[in-house]
Order: structure tokens, then C-alpha cells, then sequence
């Protein structure tokens, strides 16, 4: 039975594209609504995760694995459109592996422990897995250790844990990458084991969504907006939204910046045409300016519009 559905996964960073992805619900989604019924009796589908993940997902911390499969079912029962991508200037939320091999883990840790480490936090909060063939180490449910992460009817409480898991988090991510670069140093582990400490989760998303040049000509949409001046404004209290900065420093981070390079300028336009289905938008952050500079209203009527007739030529 063939599908009669269109059903797109919006991947992109949140923060910085809050007015774009406003503007799509509120402009270009009821248009592909009524194109997709009207001229082909399809019924649209918007798959968004602008409104979060599931509690449950975020104590497992298979925020991920939710992301992934919601794609891979947009690319499984829809015609056409699978996946946009909305890329800005922002990398966006780089996590560590939840599950960790366990000969990986061990020598990691080895690593560490070698160059006087404390690596208790890494004892405390991963558990090895015996019930699976290979081994794993596996973070442990956020809840399971700060009791009071989604307690909602103790607010100081949960605010307290809240921010111990920022903090929490800040630490097992640093102190796994410092030890999986002594790895790669001592050619233990390999760079392409390195990356998935790295990489966004809007990296794992594009990656899936789009395979290959030719499943992508077909199947996605891209757009790479770029604000000209952002780096003139790295002071101004709204840049944290559209950049990626350190967060003691409120410095950029460089890291962050590279792989996005990487990201927009290799992988995205090695696999999307630009004069088919990827857009370039260039804006200013102007000086007198209150607003966020990606609020102008004729911009974003040009963004819907481009939109709009990108995706419809991959329907029809």
C-alpha cells in the first residue's frame, strides 16, 4: 500500500531559530497542509520537537535515539519531504555517548587515571551492563541519583538538582574527552571513535536525514542562514542564542565553531544542491535595533516563501 502521507522532521538548534521555526507553524505549515489535501488528497505532517523530549527520555538520556528513530519513521511513511534542515550559526548541544563499549570505557579511564585524574564521577555515574553482548558501560538515569530532578511539586529542590546535573554533566563530558584524546594519542582508539564525543545532536540528525546526494535530492531541504555581523555583537545579552559561547568565559567557542564550519560548508553543501533544495539567507543585526536579528518580518516571509516552493517541488 503506498503512502498517503508527507511527513517531515524539522531538524535544527532551538534557541536561534525560535522566530523561523515560529513563522513555519504559524505561515508556511497550514499552506502544505492545504497544498498536500487539496491537490493530492495527502495528508501533512509536521514532526517538531521545538516543544522538547519526553521526561523519560531525558532521565535515560536517549534524547538521540528518540531523534533518530522519529526520523527514520519520516523517512519510512513519507512521500516525498523527509527532513528540513534549519542551520544558523550555532553548533548546538553537544552530549557525550550514554552507552560506552566496555573496553572503550576502561581504557579511557586508564588514560585518565594515568595523568593523576580523579575519576570518581565516572565510577559513580556509569554502571557496566553485563546483559548485553558486547559490554557496556551505561550512564545511569539522571533521577536515579538526583532524586529531585522531576519532582515539580518541590521547585527549590528540583532547581537544586537541576543545576548539580548541569554541573554534573559539564564534568563526565570533560573529563571523557580529555581521555578519549590520550587514546587517540597513544593510537588506542581511533578519530572516528573520537567524534561521537563531539558531534551535535543536530549533526546526528542531518547525518541521518540525509545519507547520501542522491536520497537527498529527493528527500530534504536545507537552509544556511547567516547573520554578516554576528561577531560584532558577542556582547550583546541575546548572542548566547545564536552563537555557541564558553559558559564561564562567555567567550566563542572555538571547538563548537570548527565543526560547524565543517558541517555547513563540506558535509551540508556536499550533499545538498543549492539550486534546488538548499537555501542561503544572509542578514544584518542592526545596530539601533532591540529585536533578535532574525525577527525582521520581511525576512521571514522570504524564508516561508523559499520554503514553501522547495518543498512542494518535492512533492509533486
Amino acid at each position: 500500500i503506498s503512502s498517503r502521507l508527507v511527513r517531515v522532521f524539522v531538524s535544527s538548534t532551538f534557541s536561534d531559530m525560535v522566530d523561523e521555526r515560529n513563522a513555519l507553524m504559524e505561515h508556511l505549515y497550514p499552506r502544505l497542509k492545504d497544498f498536500c489535501r487539496d491537490k493530492y488528497g495527502l495528508e501533512f505532517q509536521i514532526m517538531d520537537l521545538r516543544w522538547g523530549i519526553r521526561d523519560e527520555a531525558q532521565d535515560d538520556h536517549n534524547t538521540i535515539e528518540f531523534c533518530i528513530r522519529e526520523i527514520e519513521n519520516c523517512k519510512r511513511s513519507s512521500i516525498g519531504p523527509s527532513c528540513l534542515v534549519l542551520l544558523g550559526q550555532k553548533y548546538g548541544y553537544r552530549p557525550f555517548p550514554p552507552k560506552i563499549m566496555a573496553d572503550e570505557f576502561v581504557l579511557i579511564k586508564s588514560a585518565l587515571e594515568e595523568t593523576g585524574e580523579d575519576v570518581h564521577l565516572l565510577d559513580q555515574w556509569f554502571r557496566r551492563e553485563e546483559n548485553v553482548i558486547p559490554p557496556m558501560y551505561c550512564l545511569l538515569p539522571i533521577s536515579s541519583l538526583l532524586t529531585h530532578y522531576f519532582n515539580r511539586h518541590e521547585p527549590i529542590l528540583q532547581s537544586r538538582d537541576r543545576q548539580r546535573w548541569i554541573d554534573i554533566f559539564d564534568n563526565l563530558r570533560n573529563l571523557l574527552r580529555q581521555g578519549v584524546k590520550l587514546c587517540v594519542e597513544k593510537e588506542q582508539l581511533s578519530r572516528e571513535e573520537l567524534d561521537k564525543y563531539f558531534i551535535s545532536v543536530t549533526e546526528y540528525e542531518i547525518v541521518t536525514a540525509a545519507p547520501s546526494r542522491e536520497y537527498c535530492n529527493k528527500h530534504c531541504v536545507g537552509l544556511i542562514r547567516t547573520i554578516t555581523n554576528l561577531e560584532d555583537h558577542i556582547s550583546h545579552p541575546k548572542a548566547h542564542r545564536f552563537l555557541d559561547l564558553i559558559p564561564a568565559t562567555k567567550e566563542p567557542d572555538r571547538e563548537a565553531g570548527e565543526l560547524l564550519k565543517v558541517l555547513r560548508e563540506e558535509k551540508i553543501k556536499g550533499i545538498f544542491k543549492e539550486s534546488e533544495n538548499l537555501a542561503l539567507f544572509d542578514i544584518t543585526w542592526l545596530e539601533e535595533s532591540r529585536k533578535a536579528p532574525n525577527s525582521d518580518p520581511v525576512y521571514l516571509e522570504q524564508f516561508c516563501n523559499d520554503l514553501y516552493k522547495r518543498l512542494t517541488c518535492l512533492i509533486t
